[in-house]
């Protein structure tokens, strides 16, 4: 008596898979529009980039006041180091 309970309450995976295999021409073409669709767009859009940069360059005399005005020769070096990294 239980098992008519239980006999609508789902699909058995065998039927799932005859579903899926009825169907499988059907599927097959609509993932095929969908590529082919996708690869449409992606060669006819040109790809747009941007990029911006800020290049600062100081003098060596503004150099070493930056760095708390140490004028060894050694701070210069390492700030001129820091700036071309």
């Amino acid at each position: 008596m239980e098992e008519t309970l239980y006999e609508d309450e789902g699909i058995s995976i065998s039927e799932l898979i005859g579903i899926v295999l009825k169907h499988f021409k059907l599927l097959l073409i609509v993932f095929g529009i969908i590529v082919l669709a996708c690869v449409g767009y992606i060669l006819m859009n040109d790809p747009t980039y941007t990029a911006t940069t800020t290049v600062s360059v100081e003098s060596i005399k503004n150099l070493s006041a930056w760095s708390g005005g140490r004028s060894s020769t050694n701070s210069v070096i390492s700030e001129l180091q820091f700036l071309t990294l």
